[in-house]
């Protein structure tokens, strides 16, 4: 059974993986993008769909790297 400093632990850990993963995406879509307008490269269909799935991770992983839960974890208290 684990104590509760190794919830705690493993919990911030998870939060800096999250960020972690979070700004690597960012950096890469931050870089296609960069390509995109610098016209080296060709953005087709497929890849802004990739693309809007990118920014949807990157929000959820940074959104739970700040705050510690999803944004939809909003469940009300009193109703069961």
């Amino acid at each position: 059974m684990k104590t509760d400093q190794e919830i705690v632990d493993s919990r911030v850990v998870l939060r800096l993986v999250s960020g972690a993963l979070a700004a690597g995406g960012a950096t890469a879509l931050g870089r296609r993008a960069y390509q995109f307008v610098a016209s080296t490269a060709d953005l087709s269909w497929l890849e802004m769909l990739t693309s809007l799935g990118a920014i949807y991770g990157i929000y959820l992983l940074g959104y739970f790297a700040l705050k510690g839960k999803l944004p939809f974890d909003h469940i009300p208290s009193g109703n069961v």
